[in-house]
């Protein structure tokens, strides 16, 4: 039981905090959360569990939260190449004809499916339920993997009849993700992290907020404005954040603290986008919502806490 509840943990975390968290849907379209858990919560489950059984640590599931990305924005709802989705003109700031794209809105979304999507809900999880081994078999992923590819194909349909981009740029989002995955099982398998190794997790915590809050921040403030100089500092706070993960050095502690700092993100912001994409009506349910997700942050903390007190 504990690990069929790990896994439900794990696939209704994504979607949660990568559409309703932040303010993206609002829960007056709680109806679609059906799609979104078997897209979101599909692939998130089958990146944990493809990742754990092979023996691979968070390089994997990064680049596989990568793979994600390029899956969803590149073919199923297409927002890397749509440009007027929902009259939002997210690619004019820093466009680039001959790829179809806009640099900063490709920065931006594709590194909050990582960060959001993936690893957040994944350490989350792992924190609330506290080990590295399998949560599933092989069937337990095929199942997963169905309602994820299921999820992808209704997302594809809908968006479809509004725009559908070029045959190159579908092919070179599939080729993309399908290197990615490559690349995630070429990795090494995980080794042992010495105790005490690392930073403070209360330094990374801090760290990953701030640089997550930034990150945030830069793009809603300054993409229409300064598009070129925005991606710069988006690409160099992705850097920052890339150095973070792996200073967390694969420590469970570490790991929680880096993912509660985005959470927090997520917290703060998700207000803002709430009231800009939904207007105000929806916000007690929003601050509800963003009440229990804090709470199952707190409840990891006590967790990480309560094994470190046993060793």
């Amino acid at each position: 039981m504990k690990r069929i509840a790990a896994v439900f943990t794990l696939a209704v975390l994504s979607p949660l905090i990568a559409e309703y968290l932040s303010g993206s849907l609002s829960l007056a379209e709680f109806g679609a959360m059906p799609v979104m858990l078997a897209m979101y919560g599909g692939g998130a489950v089958v990146i944990r569990e493809t990742v754990r059984r092979s023996g691979r640590g968070w390089r994997s599931i990064l680049l596989l939260g990568l793979a994600y990305a390029l899956v969803e924005e590149g073919i199923a709802d297409q927002l890397l190449f749509n440009p007027n989705f929902e009259g939002l003109r997210l690619l004019d700031p820093g466009f680039i004809p001959a790829l179809g794209i806009g640099v900063p809105w490709t920065l931006y979304v594709l590194a909050i499916h990582v960060i959001w999507s993936i690893a957040v809900p994944v350490a989350l999880a792992e924190s609330l339920f506290p080990g590295r081994e399998p949560w599933m078999g092989r069937i337990g992923i095929a199942v997963a993997a169905f309602f994820y590819v299921a999820g992808v194909a209704l997302v594809t349909v809908f968006f479809a009849k509004k725009f559908f981009a070029s045959p190159a740029q579908i092919a070179a989002s599939a080729i993309g993700a399908a290197v990615l995955v490559a690349a995630a099982f070429v990795l090494p398998r995980e080794k042992p992290t010495p105790a005490g190794a690392g930073p403070r997790p209360w330094i990374i915590g801090i760290a990953s907020f701030l640089a997550t809050s930034a990150f945030v921040l830069l793009y809603g403030q300054g993409v229409s404005r300064w598009p070129w100089l925005t991606a710069t500092g988006m690409a160099t706070l992705l850097v920052v954040m890339v150095v973070l993960a792996f200073a967390a050095n694969r420590r469970p502690a570490q790991i929680y603290a880096a993912a509660a700092g985005a959470l927090l993100t997520y917290g703060w912001s998700g207000f803002f986008s709430e009231i800009a994409l939904h207007g105000s009506a929806m916000l007690p349910a929003h601050a509800a919502l963003a009440a229990v997700l804090g709470a199952l942050l707190l409840r990891a903390g006590f967790t990480q806490c309560g094994r470190r007190t046993e060793r």
